[in-house]
């Protein structure tokens, strides 16, 4: 899954390390990973990817974050259970890039992660989205089908 070519002109450290070595421009990002990448990064995209989840009333949660609750105020609002996943297992596209990033490669990023939860969360029935237009409100989440 490679981002497109308006997203690669952007991504400014992989260019500053492509242009090492005998062919400048050889470099690939699985070639970047192993010049930056540390076991805490792998694990935890690997987390991120494929997140533990926790299921509450029949429904599936991320983990990470989950409260009896918040569930419990999301309920007591009368959204529809759907709703209530889709609210509660957002992520925020900038708490991820916490070095800022482009409208454009904040939006990619999300359908990015959704198309890679849409493999890993999408057989057991889960349907993935990403949302938002830029920086700002960019976000992924995913909900029962």
């Amino acid at each position: 899954m490679r981002p497109n070519d308006v997203v690669m002109s952007e991504l400014k450290d992989f260019a500053a390390w492509s242009q090492t070595g005998v062919q400048p421009g050889a470099v690939t990002l699985i070639d970047y990973v192993g010049f930056v990448a540390t076991p805490d990064l792998l694990f935890g995209f690997v987390s991120l990817f494929s997140p533990d989840l926790v299921v509450h009333e029949g429904l599936r949660f991320l983990a990470s974050g989950f409260s009896v609750k918040t569930y419990e105020q999301w309920v007591n609002t009368g959204a529809a259970p759907h709703e209530i996943q889709r609210v509660m297992n957002h992520l925020h596209i900038s708490t991820l890039l916490q070095g800022g990033a482009s409208d454009i490669v904040a939006t990619e990023a999300a359908r990015t992660i959704a198309a890679i939860w849409s493999r890993t969360l999408g057989p057991d029935g889960l349907v993935a989205e990403s949302l938002g237009s830029g920086i700002e409100d960019a976000a992924v989440t995913f909900f029962e089908a």
